[in-house]
């Protein structure tokens, strides 16, 4: 698809793409690609690919295999679930462990006709008369 494309041609079709509101991923691996891949939303370099696209690129793929690609989308699935999660965990969490830190769930707060007991500081000024 890209064969016989200039650097530029390449970087002008992401941006039309990126214009029209897609995501683009390109993968390329010499430095012909390295405008491309600094373009695009996701960078990938392949395998041995040239020294400048591995570094101008957001991810190196490790492996020279036809998997390489199907396996980094479903680990970036994989995260992408777990972060969700993990946040919300965090928002219930701290939904919960708060107000019990700040003693919102006390039966001194829920019934206002409780008799609070003293404070430790007027405690200690009735010690001190």
């Amino acid at each position: 698809m890209w064969k016989g494309l200039s650097p530029v041609e390449k970087a002008r079709w992401i941006e039309a793409q990126q214009a029209a509101g897609e995501r683009v991923a390109f993968v390329g691996d010499g430095l012909n690609d390295v405008l491309a891949l600094q373009t695009a939303w996701v960078g990938i370099a392949v395998y041995r690919s040239a020294g400048a696209a591995a570094h101008s690129a957001d991810i190196a793929l490790l492996q020279d295999t036809e998997t390489a690609l199907p396996a980094l989308y479903e680990l970036s699935l994989r995260l992408r679930r777990i972060i969700a999660q993990n946040l919300a965990w965090a928002f219930g969490y701290n939904l919960v462990a708060l107000p019990l830190a700040m003693g919102l769930f006390s039966p001194y707060y829920v019934s206002p006709r409780l008799e609070r007991p003293p404070d430790v500081f007027q405690l200690a000024d009735r010690g001190a008369e």
